[in-house]
């Protein structure tokens, strides 16, 4: 949703991508839960996504300080990502709880990333 966002806007501000949320997903954020995203898409070495995103001061607003940057140079199918999904849970009693738990977090991180749309 962030990266849809600052695509499409030069600049974004942390409220309306907090509105955004709620009319795409019908959860509430907050403003703390954007500002985890972000720096998350810009430091996270897990999702590896190193975002260029900056933050403009005056006014109060975040953009993408490289243009051309692409969130994800690969893209997940959510066919490919309910698949995954229902191997994790069919092979369920095999895998260590901890994995489980992990494997899961996974695929709604992939999701919640909005690389992929139901």
């Amino acid at each position: 949703m962030i990266d849809e966002l600052l695509r499409k806007q030069l600049y974004v501000k942390s409220s309306y991508m907090i509105e955004r949320c709620r009319i795409e997903t019908g959860f509430n954020v907050t403003r703390r839960t954007i500002q985890l995203d972000i720096y998350a898409m810009k430091n996270d070495s897990f999702l590896g996504f190193y975002a260029p995103i900056d933050y403009y001061n005056s006014r109060k607003a975040y953009y993408y300080s490289d243009k051309e940057y692409v969130l994800n140079r690969f893209y997940h199918f959510s066919v490919e990502i309910d698949r995954l999904e229902k191997l994790i849970l069919y092979y369920r009693d095999s895998i260590a709880l901890i994995y489980l738990r992990e494997l899961l977090e996974i695929t709604a991180r992939i999701r919640s990333a909005g690389e992929v749309s139901r």
